[in-house]
């Protein structure tokens, strides 16, 4: 895909609004977008995770207390992360980025700061020209520690452009908690265009996995070991307790998986029997077709 020039862009921080939280529930965000005025494009969305008289939550704490952060566009859910998978992904990129991993502040970054080529960066920062309604929406599970919730937003000084090419999370639950073999054939329920970027298994009992996409072998069985060294040469930190497969590590948009996916097939071997109600599949990708 081409690249539009950028010149003289420059972000900034602003700050979105604040909720307190008295109880568990959901706390939501709306963010201000086109509506035929001029816009915004947004670069990442810093969701700051507050005690009692302003101090940070801990990484721990913040596990306690919120469950997951939801992203909808024009009312439909485009990103959908736990809490766990925020804080590991923060850390995942900091060998590419050199830093920016905060305890108590979850990052959920739209332009992708770790592709070496800025112009392909800056070219997935989400537009509101064509957005009609934007919200962020905290799930809180349980207050601890928690008091209060701060959403700040990078964003530029540029003119406002279109939504699409732009980033996505999908989150897929595994009910099965058995060790041994998982074959998992699952749809991606998306009928437009979506490349894939990345796709992680939050199971710490996975020690082997293979993918194939539309039917076509994408990577071999690969011990845990292995795949994690893959990613350590392409400046990654590994995540704990993830199993990732990673077609865009190499920090360039050119290495997504770029065509149409219908399905993808997963065997994932686990070392165990797996804790609690099973796990997640959580499928990070671009799509180019904004939803309406």
């Amino acid at each position: 895909m081409g690249f539009t020039e950028i010149n003289a862009l420059q972000t900034r921080t602003r700050k979105i609004g604040n909720k307190a939280v008295p109880a568990a529930g959901e706390f939501t965000f709306e963010l201000p977008v086109s509506s035929g005025k001029k816009g915004i494009n947004y670069h990442a969305q810093m969701i700051r995770c507050e005690k009692a008289g302003g101090a940070l939550l801990t990484a721990g704490e913040i596990l306690t207390d919120i469950d997951r952060v939801e992203i909808e566009i024009n009312g439909k859910v485009k990103v959908k992360m736990t809490a766990a998978l925020i804080q590991k992904e923060q850390g995942y990129y900091e060998g590419a980025l050199g830093g920016g991993h905060k305890d108590g502040i979850l990052l959920i970054d739209h332009a992708m700061k770790h592709l070496q080529n800025i112009q392909e960066s800056y070219a997935y920062r989400w537009g509101t020209h064509d957005v009609e309604t934007l919200v962020v929406r905290v799930v809180v599970k349980d207050v601890t520690a928690l008091t209060n919730l701060v959403l700040q937003s990078e964003v530029d000084n540029q003119p406002e452009i279109r939504l699409a090419p732009f980033k996505t999370v999908s989150a897929h639950q595994v009910s099965n908690t058995a060790a041994g073999e998982h074959v998992i054939v699952k749809e991606i329920p998306f009928k437009n265009r979506k490349d894939v970027v990345r796709i992680d298994v939050d199971a710490a009992e996975c020690e082997s996995g293979e993918l194939k996409i539309n039917e076509a072998e994408y990577q071999t069985l690969l011990d845990k070991d292995g795949a994690e060294m893959i990613l350590e040469r392409c400046k990654r930190t590994p995540m704990t307790d993830m199993y990732t497969f990673e077609p865009g590590r190499h920090n360039t948009a050119s290495s997504f998986l770029s065509f149409p996916v219908n399905e993808f097939e997963m065997t994932l071997n686990m070392s165990g029997e797996i804790a609690g109600s099973g796990y997640n599949i959580f499928v990070t990708g671009i799509e180019h077709v904004v939803p309406h």
